[in-house]
């Protein structure tokens, strides 16, 4: 064994000391401090004495605002930029979306950057997620200038937009495309104004089926289903009529609903059921085309009358020409997954006119009750229009 010899104080003092580097001396150092000492003297007294150049401003200064979807400068020097917010619940990548991106782009080319619309997909507001009822509201409270609504939220507004919650009510493409831009559709987007609400232009949801994990393939297979259907009094009560139990719920809670076993069936359309892989859980489709859906592009009525008479015109133009483009692109959407159901397997069931005509028949009291409460004229007119060519 080695034995270990532990080194006094004094020569580990004397060892740690030896590692330290060497404190120089004056020796070489003072005069080369003293000359640099006067020169910094000569320096700073010429930096006194000698006025500095003024320095140039920045030409633009950064904003604390929020980074808008548009940008925020005018294409006009001088000129104030009008941003108008709009706030839709549909994501970035819907039709809904694009539609709005092609009426914010019109709106800013033809306004020479003057109008601006900004928009706020996902419904999220100022850090806020809001539904279609709240973005309406906020829209008519003048927090939030534009909004994109389904009309099932409006009819608590004005009863006669029930008329487009009507079961069978618009008979294809055609018939739609004639109702929204003619009179009727029209005099529905002006329904609101008393609301501080102005309607601009109509988008298409477009013709709902029923999904369901059961086969529905006729009228009488509805009987005593649980059916999923939006949160609308009139749906509610079509589905009573056909003899079937009305689960109203949004539309994003169908997929667990049906997972669980909570639903026999929802009302959906097409692209919906695609968006919400409601395919694994929903195996079969009614395509009963039961009722036709929309969305309204609304703006604030007091920001719609701070608008020049050619800004009006310009915003309502152009939320019409979005409108067709969307309508257009929600129909291929339409198509599209159809085919993709049936590519994987999904059984599809097309109606007869002699099925059809039996949901109907069940649904003719809430025509007539429309007629005594609403408007005759609307009612009729839409039916009428069903029957004229273009």
């Amino acid at each position: 064994m080695v034995a270990t010899v532990s080194a006094s104080p004094e020569s580990r003092d004397a060892e740690w000391a030896s590692r330290l580097p060497e404190i120089p001396t004056s020796t070489g150092v003072f005069w080369p401090s003293v000359w640099t000492g006067i020169a910094c003297t000569v320096v700073g007294l010429y930096l006194i004495v000698t006025p500095l150049a003024p320095t140039q401003k920045p030409k633009t200064s950064p904003t604390a605002s929020p980074v808008p979807v548009v940008e925020s400068t005018t294409d006009t020097p001088g000129v104030a930029s009008k941003t108008l917010r709009c706030g839709f619940v549909d994501s970035k990548d819907s039709t809904f979306a694009l539609a709005m991106e092609a009426f914010a782009k019109d709106v800013r080319t033809r306004t020479d950057g003057v109008v601006q619309v900004e928009l706020l997909p996902g419904g999220l507001v100022d850090g806020v997620h809001m539904g279609e009822r709240e973005l309406v509201e906020a829209v008519r409270k003048g927090t939030l200038e534009m909004s994109l609504s389904t009309t099932s939220p409006l009819t608590n507004f004005n009863h006669l937009l029930d008329v487009f919650d009507l079961p069978f009510l618009i008979s294809d493409e055609s018939h739609a495309d004639r109702v929204l831009e003619g009179p009727i559709g029209n005099q529905l987007l002006s329904s609101l104004r008393d609301k501080n609400l102005v309607g601009l232009a109509y988008f298409e949801v477009g013709f709902r089926i029923f999904s369901s994990s059961v086969p529905l393939p006729d009228y009488a297979s509805f009987k005593g289903k649980k059916l999923r259907v939006m949160q609308s009094v009139t749906f509610t009560r079509f589905i009573k009529a056909i003899g079937g139990d009305p689960v109203p719920s949004p539309v994003d809670k169908i997929y667990l609903m049906g997972k669980e076993g909570y639903i026999d069936g929802a009302d959906r359309t097409y692209p919906t059921y695609w968006d919400f892989q409601l395919y694994e859980v929903h195996k079969f489709i009614s395509e009963t085309r039961h009722a036709y859906s929309i969305k309204m592009v609304l703006i604030n009525s007091e920001v719609f009358k701070s608008l020049t008479p050619v800004e009006q015109e310009v915003l309502q133009e152009s939320a019409v020409e979005a409108a067709r483009f969307q309508r257009k692109k929600q129909r291929e959407a339409d198509k599209a997954v159809k085919e993709l159901a049936v590519k994987e397997g999904i059984k599809v069931f097309e109606f007869p006119p002699s099925e059809r005509k039996k949901f109907v028949n069940a649904s003719r009291e809430l025509y007539e009750e429309y007629r005594q409460n609403q408007s005759r004229d609307i009612l009729d007119s839409i039916e009428n229009l069903s029957e004229t060519q273009p």
